[in-house]
């Protein structure tokens, strides 16, 4: 899968996951993220900055959650 496809379907998770947030459904925020999380993990060649910035975004929009901020 190339990064720009990656990409694309990160942003997507992470906009339906900021509006299940905005209706106050944190469970399916945090559940779309995790699952996008996922699939970078096991779709992204290793090693790809990118990548690794998207993962680290969607983990600190979890913390924040998990956090309740």
């Amino acid at each position: 899968v190339t990064e720009e496809v990656l990409v694309l379907q990160a942003a997507r998770a992470r906009k339906e996951a900021r509006e299940a947030a905005e209706r106050g459904d944190y469970e399916d925020g945090a559940r779309l993220l995790r699952s996008s999380l996922t699939f970078l993990a096991t779709a992204a060649a290793p090693n790809s900055a990118m990548i690794d910035e998207l993962t680290a975004e969607q983990e600190e929009y979890l913390r924040s959650w998990d956090q309740g901020t």
